[in-house]
């Protein structure tokens, strides 16, 4: 038996939680209006996937123009991760793994600063920075590395989990078991050591010159030892919003200060230590540590909510 609120374990037919100390024989407030809305968690999914449809169709486009050639391997790499994520929000819908009337407005929002607000600030900030370094550098970092992160992040995999993982803690009916954790971080393993095996392999398929791929190889092997930080800090972000643990403020800071970590790290590391394309690798492999240390703090090491309301929005 799990507790409904917390998530944890208790002793069958507790009528308080030991670990929250809720009541659990209470039933929760009605809802305004008596009937819960999925429109929140069909905006989620639009925030997810309509950025993605967008670039898949640009890339497909692509394909009818004089360099079209070139853009087929982009748009063969980026369908797999999309459709594997998709199918997981599919199967933990259909099999009633999460309720969709669970999920609010502010969900969205902080889905939005992870999945659009973040990257795009880190892209800006990243281009910005190599190309001052090197034009070489920058074209690498620009056009083949993207390529190669896509091939080992699966970003549409780790957040699909991450929604999954967030409608999970709200229904209080899952907690993760070591299994779980187990199968999690052998994925993030996998990945971590693809990068290091087929980087160089990778960047020579995207079509780059030599001269750039030894820069992207180079980023691509120091940022894949750091590639598990990425969905680590998505997946707990998310299980600690629907726990009730964190507000959606301390979820959206979290997502964002990647980027403010990414423009303090990357000139620290590329201009003032002088680790060029070391240091750029090393800078957006740690970024990730700043959600997982921002939500650790904001949630107090309680189950009590910081910065943003447990209840609906």
């Amino acid at each position: 038996m799990f507790c409904k609120y917390c998530g944890s374990s208790i002793p069958a037919g507790s009528t308080v939680c030991p670990n929250c100390g809720k009541d659990l024989t209470s039933r929760p407030a009605p809802v305004a209006g008596g009937v819960k809305s999925a429109a929140p968690f069909f905006l989620l999914i639009a925030v997810f996937y309509v950025p993605t449809l967008l670039s898949l169709v640009s890339r497909l486009l692509l394909i009818f123009t004089p360099a079209g050639p070139g853009s087929v391997w982009p748009l063969l790499v980026s369908l797999p991760d999309p459709v594997l994520g998709g199918l997981i929000l599919f199967f933990g819908v259909k099999r009633g793994k999460i309720d969709i009337t669970s999920y609010r407005y502010s969900d969205a929002l902080v889905l939005a600063c992870l999945w659009l607000l973040a990257p795009w600030l880190s892209s800006a900030a990243e281009s910005a920075f190599s190309i001052r370094y090197s034009e070489a550098f920058y074209i690498a970092v620009v056009s083949v590395f993207p390529t190669v992160r896509m091939l080992f992040r699966l970003a549409h995999v780790w957040t699909a989990l991450g929604i999954l993982l967030l409608g999970l803690g709200r229904k209080g009916a899952w907690k993760p078991e070591k299994g779980h954790l187990f199968a999690a971080a052998g994925g993030m393993l996998l990945l971590s050591l693809l990068g290091l095996t087929f980087a160089q392999l990778s960047s020579a398929i995207s079509g780059a010159s030599p001269e750039y791929i030894v820069y992207t190889v180079v980023i691509c092997r120091i940022w894949s030892l750091f590639s598990w930080l990425w969905p680590a800090a998505v997946l707990l972000t998310f299980r600690r919003l629907g726990s009730g643990r964190i507000g959606p403020v301390a979820a959206a800071l979290g997502f964002l200060g990647m980027f403010v970590a990414e423009l303090i790290l990357l000139p620290v590391l590329i201009f003032t230590l002088d680790l060029g394309p070391y240091g750029f690798g090393i800078a957006i492999g740690l970024a990730p540590l700043v959600p997982l240390l921002v939500t650790h703090l904001l949630s107090g090491g309680t189950q009590r909510p910081v910065w943003g309301k447990k209840a609906g929005d």
